[in-house]
């Protein structure tokens, strides 16, 4: 464990929890939506459909380049935020990483028809950057003390 001397304590992290929780489900997130990609696009089936609202192949190359985006950043958004979870001089990073995963999670289901399992995906997916900012935030928070 990582302490920080500051005075006569020893001072943690308070964001410390959030970022690992979240690093660790960014990172299931992006290795879950890469399989199901390349799983969908070998497979013609009506799972694929369910998930992505088309077949892969047959998504706009803006779109699909928007779903590879996100993956990437989703795992390395994962691994910084694992890293960086107890180093509170590292919190700006970790929000511009958040605040980019929100704005590419935003642009994805805009182009994506809009159903309501798309609107439950949406749902659950957001969930993680926003654990990553508010651990970004607390650490910033524990640096300004």
């Amino acid at each position: 464990m990582i302490m920080v001397l500051e005075g006569d304590v020893f001072m943690q992290a308070k964001g410390k929890t959030y970022l690992y929780i979240a690093g660790i489900f960014e990172i299931l997130l992006g290795v879950l939506t890469l399989g199901l990609i390349f799983y969908a696009m070998t497979m013609n089936n009506s799972a694929s459909i369910k998930v992505f609202g088309t077949y892969p192949k047959d998504m706009p190359s803006l779109q699909l380049l928007g779903i590879y985006i996100q993956i990437g950043l989703q795992i390395i958004a994962g691994l910084l935020g694992i890293l960086f979870a107890n180093k509170r001089e590292k919190y700006k990073i970790c929000q511009l990483l958040a605040l980019f995963l929100l704005g590419i999670l935003i642009y994805n289901y805009i182009l994506m028809e809009v159903n309501a399992q798309a609107m439950i995906s949406a749902f659950v997916s957001v969930i993680p950057p926003l654990l990553y900012y508010m651990g970004a935030s607390r650490n910033k928070d524990t640096l300004l003390k």
